[in-house]
């Protein structure tokens, strides 16, 4: 909400700050937006341009902005520095008022953290002023209090300086606030003397300590309960500033992950470890291990931090880079994160929009395990998210495995019905670069795992209808009701695919009447169980791409015959006017033509096939 303020009510005056202290709480625990917090600095600053002589404007201005740069909003810099500069001149500025002088004064001294004890802020020195000349400020205020000839002011100045004084000695951030080792536990206790040894080897070095050892303490340390506070900044920073190899500094980063939840000091230690300098100097085993603690970077962070985190250290690796192992941890990460419970409102929006993003970078290489990933992730989003993110697919070469996958990947793991393959079918009609061999190595897994789920998705009256609805569709498109696209392949060729997409078709979706899927080279672990690394594809060789496509037309005869198995029959009618329309039509190949005239007979003690002129019609067509 606005900040009204009548300057007649006086009594309106603190609600500035107390705007000030809710909104910037809820920005530093992740549970508001930049978006909102943005707003209510723009209203401050309003405020103060039209009422410069309130102090509790000025104090909440300064508090907020103070705050929010403590937590790497960078875009309140400049409006810190323009302030700051001008509250500077008017506190010595003799032809200003006195009561404007007072309350830029308080401001002043809350830009430079007189009041920050009514934000805590996890994880930040105690007075961060990079952007701000704190000396200049300070030496301002006490020439102020002792050359002054205004009681007055020169009173409250000095004031300010010990309030200034007090609130950085009383802020959370203090050394005194959380221990620096577990002294307070008993002698016997194994993780105080694991404490006190790591500890001990930060100081000593790699030079008088065995890394082999301290790779053994810090493992002792990876679990997954709440451990007593404790200075974990001070405790593993050595091990990341020291040599002591890659493996202690995977181990650092994965202890202080642990224990975000519930430690400032951790949370403080791997946000530093966020920013573009030093994660770039990190070696990619240990990149990996940051990338796979995203749930429990997002859940204590800023979003700010998020967001540079996102943006400088994830995109990059799929823009610049090509490393597939780094690649698959950003997924993977973030596809927990995506999957975290409650998960901070700040936040959401920048996994949702860095979910687009790497889906639209993402090579169109058959890479199974980045595929897989990739659709786990849009698993997570809501199902806008996912149509606005993948609506661009198939608009030239570069998106056919890529759209064609995650398609297959959400039908096959029941997360979204059998129409979402409708687009991808319709494109690989439509246009004539597609790669009819991975496409139809896809669909006839994809149909298969699905027939084998158990859910409201598989249902038999739901692949029953989509089923037909194909055949219709395909009808349509041998008999030229449905024109195809100027950038199709010819006709012939189109048939001669859509023949091969209704047999894969009838015989994966009549599981279990059907019950011979892994017969015919058709495993549902394709798409349900999660590659275990970037090269484990060793499940496309067989069958290989080209033999299923080659001969997956040569089995429509049997895939018709299973339809005469109940409750499937139902599609026999269907089916018996699709197998007439391809002999109908003269720009079905020879080849497609004997296959479907061989699939008409083993419909021939159908009940359609019992009437003489339907025989007679039949073998009129072959003929000709």
């Amino acid at each position: 909400r606005r900040i009204h303020l009548s300057v007649l009510n006086k009594s309106k005056h603190p609600l500035c700050v107390a705007v000030t202290s809710i909104a910037g709480s809820l920005y530093a625990s992740n549970a508001s937006s930049i978006e909102t917090i943005l707003p209510v600095v723009d209203r401050l600053r309003q405020l103060h341009q039209d009422n410069p002589h309130i102090a509790g404007i000025c104090l909440a201005l300064g508090l907020l902005t103070f705050s929010l740069h403590k937590q790497g909003l960078k875009s309140v810099s400049q409006l810190r520095q323009e302030l700051v500069k001008q509250w500077l001149q008017d506190v010595i500025n003799q032809d200003v008022s006195q009561v404007e002088r007072v309350a830029k004064l308080t401001g002043l001294l809350s830009m430079v953290g007189s009041e920050q004890t009514l934000i805590p802020i996890q994880g930040s020195s105690v007075m961060t002023g990079s952007d701000l000349n704190v000396s200049e400020v300070i030496t301002t205020v006490m020439k102020i209090v002792v050359d002054t000839n205004d009681l007055g002011l020169q009173s409250i100045g000095a004031w300010l300086l010990g309030h200034l004084y007090l609130s950085a000695c009383a802020v959370a951030e203090n050394r005194s606030a959380v221990p620096a080792n577990y002294s307070h536990l008993p002698e016997s206790s194994i993780l105080r003397a694991v404490i006190d040894f790591l500890l001990e080897a930060g100081r000593l070095g790699p030079e008088s300590v065995d890394p082999r050892s301290v790779v053994a303490a810090l493992e002792s340390l990876k679990l997954k309960a709440v451990l007593p506070p404790l200075n974990w900044t001070a405790l593993l920073s050595p091990f990341m500033r020291v040599n002591f190899g890659e493996k202690v500094k995977a181990l650092s980063l994965q202890i202080a992950a642990s224990q975000m939840a519930s430690s400032p000091s951790a949370t403080m230690f791997m946000s530093s470890w966020l920013t573009p300098p030093l994660f770039t100097s990190l070696q990619r085993d240990t990149q990996v291990v940051l990338h796979q603690s995203m749930p429990d970077i997002i859940r204590t962070t800023t979003p700010s931090v998020v967001k540079s985190y996102l943006e400088h250290s994830c995109l990059p690796a799929f823009t610049q880079g090509r490393d597939t192992t780094v690649q698959l941890s950003i997924l993977q990460g973030l596809c927990a994160a995506l999957a975290v419970d409650d998960p901070p409102a700040g936040v959401t929006l920048l996994l949702l929009e860095i979910t687009k993003q790497l889906y639209h970078v993402l090579t169109d290489d058959f890479n199974v395990p980045l595929l897989h990933s990739m659709a786990e992730c849009l698993a997570q989003v809501p199902d806008d998210v996912m149509d606005s993110i993948i609506v661009a697919d198939f608009a030239d070469a570069s998106t056919q495995v890529k759209g064609s996958f995650v398609r297959c990947h959400l039908v096959a793991t029941g997360r979204q019905p059998l129409s979402l393959l409708n687009y991808m079918i319709d494109a690989s009609f439509n246009t004539d670069y597609w790669k009819h061999d991975i496409s139809m190595w896809l669909l006839a897994h994809c149909l298969a795992s699905f027939s084998k789920a158990e859910g409201e998705q598989s249902e038999l009256q739901v692949r029953q209808q989509w089923l037909l609805e194909l055949l219709g569709h395909t009808h349509s498109l041998v008999t030229g009701a449905m024109p195809l696209a100027p950038t199709a392949a010819a006709k012939t060729k189109i048939i001669s695919y859509a023949i091969n997409v209704v047999t894969c078709a009838i015989l994966t979706l009549t599981f279990p009447a059907n019950a011979e899927l892994d017969f015919w080279g058709l495993h549902s672990h394709v798409f349900v169980s999660r590659p275990d690394s970037p090269l484990d594809t060793s499940y496309l060789a067989v069958p290989s791409l080209q033999m299923l496509y080659a001969d997956m037309a040569k089995y429509l005869p049997v895939a018709v015959d299973i339809l005469f198995r109940k409750p499937w029959d139902v599609v026999l009618p269907k089916i018996f006017n699709w197998l007439m329309t391809l002999l109908e039509q003269s720009e079905v190949s020879p080849i497609d033509t004997r296959i479907s005239y061989a699939a008409l007979m083993a419909l021939r003690h159908g009940q359609e096939m019992r009437q003489a002129s339907t025989w007679t019609k039949a073998a009129i067509l072959f003929e000709y």
